[in-house]
């Protein structure tokens, strides 16, 4: 999930309702996923044409085992851009599963800077 425009959306909803798309250009083959890239004039720049077919793709129900490589392949390969994400926007922020995010630490019980024990 990213944080984008203080809200949490999936790679799918960045790329749906924003047109937002991760600044790397994907294919997929028989193994997964791989960057898509095209020489021109001696110089290699990414091919984006795939990208949103392919992130469409992974978030239909049924396609989990798509989505978590896809995921995995933007983790991998250290996507730290996005393309069509307005001048005045900032880009999203990836969140980890399980990340705490936006809430208010003075009002906890307990110092932040302490260990604290969890019970089940």
């Amino acid at each position: 999930m990213y944080e984008y425009k203080g809200d949490i959306y999936s790679l799918y909803e960045l790329s749906s309702k924003f047109d937002i798309i991760p600044d790397i250009g994907i294919i997929k083959d028989d193994n997964g996923y791989k960057k898509n890239s095209i020489t021109e004039n001696g110089e290699t720049k990414h091919d984006y044409t795939h990208n949103k077919e392919l992130i469409k793709e992974a978030f239909i129900k049924g396609n989990e085992g798509l989505r978590k490589k896809l995921e995995t392949f933007l983790h991998t390969n250290k996507v730290k851009g996005w393309k069509n994400v307005p001048d005045i926007e900032q880009d999203p922020i990836l969140r980890e599963k399980g990340e705490l995010i936006d809430f208010v630490t003075d009002e906890f019980k307990f110092s932040i800077n302490n260990p604290v024990n969890i019970l089940p």
